[in-house]
């Protein structure tokens, strides 16, 4: 299971659900969730002027990475996303 981040821009806090259930569904995990506050946009999306972003570490199979971003690409309820993969940071003293 590789480990990724997702940062999302949606219209309402109820929308993260959606985005939560595709992870799970998927045999992945949330490991992490920030959620900010609404915000306003530097342009209209969508004719939305505000939006809440939320950025998720996840842990997926990199075979439902595919399937993930298919879902996340086709969903009304997101004004945009981005999914990142983490690399493992090694830290040396």
């Amino acid at each position: 299971m590789n480990q990724y981040e997702l940062a999302l821009l949606v219209i309402k806090e109820s929308d993260i659900d959606v985005v939560k259930d595709y992870v799970t569904k998927l045999s992945g995990k949330i490991l992490k969730s920030d959620v900010w506050e609404k915000r306003k946009l530097a342009y209209s999306i969508r004719h939305n002027d505000t939006g809440i972003y939320v950025f998720l570490h996840i842990e997926i199979d990199i075979k439902q990475v595919t399937e993930l971003r298919k879902r996340l690409q086709f969903n009304d309820v997101l004004l945009r996303f981005l999914l990142l993969s983490i690399d493992e940071v090694k830290v040396t003293a």
